[in-house]
């Protein structure tokens, strides 16, 4: 078959909530007392929040760029 299979895509809310089901199991079945969990769990939120941060940074600039690109596209005259 050459066709392209295609896959479905789970939607963001649905990939959301299996996450934090499994996340609460991993942790009620860790053993591990929450004194422990809590500092653990607040330096990943931290590390998240800075890969939130840098992203949109990323995706600002690329966005900024495109915007001064069409731009300059726009103003350009063709000779043809």
């Amino acid at each position: 078959m050459n066709k392209k299979e295609e896959s479905v895509v789970k939607p963001t809310l649905v990939a959301r909530q299996e996450f934090i089901e499994n996340l609460v199991k991993l942790i009620n079945e860790s053993g591990i007392p929450l004194i422990v969990i809590h500092p653990v769990l607040e330096s990943v939120a931290n590390d998240v929040a800075k890969a939130i941060q840098q992203q949109y940074e990323t995706e600002k600039t690329q966005y900024e760029n495109s915007l001064v690109k069409k731009s300059t596209e726009k103003g350009t005259v063709k000779n043809e």
